[in-house]
């Protein structure tokens, strides 16, 4: 429980900082005179939020404050001046001190992918992100999320219209969650590319990528030589990236050693592996265990979506939005830190000695 009230108290004072206040305001005037809601107290309003309507969260939030109550649309204005980089800002900045009990050999594992919110179909969202993709009338947020999957908190997300770039969303996230903590990212097929891996190499982070069999030449000579575990080095240069997956920004000529490994699962399907995760640390079954951790950023999204109702939206605004996105993040994290007090406790009470502690030091 001391960590909640850790983190709690982090977040409570990074809201009433001056500089963090004055850095995300959308008009340098906001809150510039005593009201009923400052700045401080439209972020708590934010991140209290239960998605209830509008009039019983304003009345809880008052109760618990001690304070009168106000009208919906002073709050619908107050939200307005506060620019939803706050919370994704209070998200980055809470992972660097969240715990990182639980590690894979040392190394923190950060599981990337992506996912879809449905948006409400008002003017100012159907304008922005658009409708009538994919057979779908509803306007969408594609979703790219850095989440610990050991210790179940998310490190960082991105929030674009779909679809989106997910890879170079990525990539742009790798610099703003930059961290000397090391870290194993864990990526499915969508992910891989070489403007990846060459950013990964140069932040000295390691991966795990799934890829696609026919993802390179060199990935379908191992697919097809007989091995399923090998170390190869691989050039690429300005005339190869016209015809094969890069990314932007990409540094060349450009010259990296990698592991493939191939698994045969039980359904009887071929999986490969592209990695920097090599055999004098990590063996092929460390391999098959890591990649089976991404799992954990699937179930959170799905426990986001159907259980703690992302979707149901307080708001018809995109800032607002995403106000209420970053904060059900920041949320989730307090959920986890609260879960692994109760499980403490309980393992205690019932002196539970180091229960399930698969390969983690």
């Amino acid at each position: 429980m001391d960590r909640l009230i850790s983190a709690i108290a982090f977040v409570k004072n990074m809201i009433t900082c001056k500089n963090f206040q004055t850095r995300h305001k959308t008009d340098s005037r906001a809150f510039s005179k005593d009201g009923i809601l400052s700045f401080e107290r439209v972020m708590l309003f934010v991140l209290g939020r239960v998605n209830t309507l509008l009039d019983f969260e304003i009345l809880n939030f008052c109760e618990k404050q001690g304070m009168e109550t106000f009208a919906k649309s002073a709050m619908v204005e107050a939200r307005k001046k506060i620019d939803s980089s706050a919370f994704k800002q209070i998200l980055q900045n809470l992972s660097h001190v969240l715990p990182k009990d639980k590690l894979f050999k040392g190394y923190q594992l950060v599981a990337v992918d992506g996912t879809e919110l449905q948006l409400p179909k008002s003017p100012e969202i159907t304008k922005i992100y658009g409708t009538k993709r994919d057979n779908c009338n509803w306007p969408r947020a594609h979703i790219v999320g850095f989440y610990d999957v050991l210790n179940h908190h998310y490190l960082d997300a991105s929030f674009d219209s779909y679809p989106c770039d997910e890879r170079q969303s990525a990539i742009s996230m790798l610099d703003d969650s930059f961290t000397m903590q090391p870290q194993i990212y864990l990526l499915d097929r969508g992910f891989p590319s070489i403007g990846m891996v060459q950013k990964l190499n140069h932040m000295g982070k390691k991966f795990v990528f799934r890829v696609a069999k026919n993802f390179s030449a060199e990935v379908m000579a191992f697919r097809d030589s007989g091995k399923d575990d090998i170390v190869t080095s691989i050039t690429y240069s300005k005339s190869r990236t016209r015809t094969n997956r890069t990314s932007k920004n990409l540094v060349l000529p450009y010259t990296f050693n990698i592991r493939f490994v191939k698994f045969i699962l039980e359904s009887g399907e071929e999986e490969i592996l592209m990695t920097n995760c090599f055999n004098d640390e990590f063996t092929k079954s460390d391999l098959y265990t890591l990649y089976g951790c991404r799992w954990g950023i699937e179930t959170s999204y799905n426990h986001d979506k159907n259980r703690s109702l992302i979707e149901q939206w307080g708001s018809i605004l995109e800032n607002s939005i995403k106000q209420e996105f970053y904060s059900s993040l920041i949320l989730h994290n307090f959920t986890s830190l609260l879960k692994d007090a109760a499980q403490l406790k309980h393992d205690e009470k019932n002196e539970v000695r180091n229960p399930l502690n698969i390969n983690m030091v």
